[in-house]
């Protein structure tokens, strides 16, 4: 199994994961930060999938925009997530992280 199909299942299940916290936050609205793991599944997924169908080989500024694309989206999709985590624990983020 090569690279590509390989995060392509990743970001699938990342989405799927998404979609049950979504219907979860349906059914169970008062569990606190559930929006913040929603977000962040569905911003990661969207950066893995951008990821898997990266085109190679290619020109140097096709790389670079898929290169910067996956890894902001990537990074927003952890934050996100991040702030869920301390969101659900009652804490302020840290501006460290």
């Amino acid at each position: 199994m090569n690279l590509a199909i390989f995060i392509a299942i990743l970001a699938i299940n990342k989405l799927l994961l998404g979609i049950l916290m979504y219907s979860l936050q349906l059914q169970m609205p008062q569990i606190r930060a559930i929006k913040c793991y929603v977000s962040g599944s569905f911003v990661t997924s969207a950066g893995l999938l951008v990821f898997a169908f990266f085109p190679y080989p290619s020109p140097l500024w096709i790389d670079f925009s898929f290169s910067s694309t996956f890894n902001v989206l990537i990074l927003t999709g952890d934050i996100i997530f991040l702030n869920g985590i301390f969101s659900y624990l009652g804490k302020r983020m840290p501006k460290s992280i």
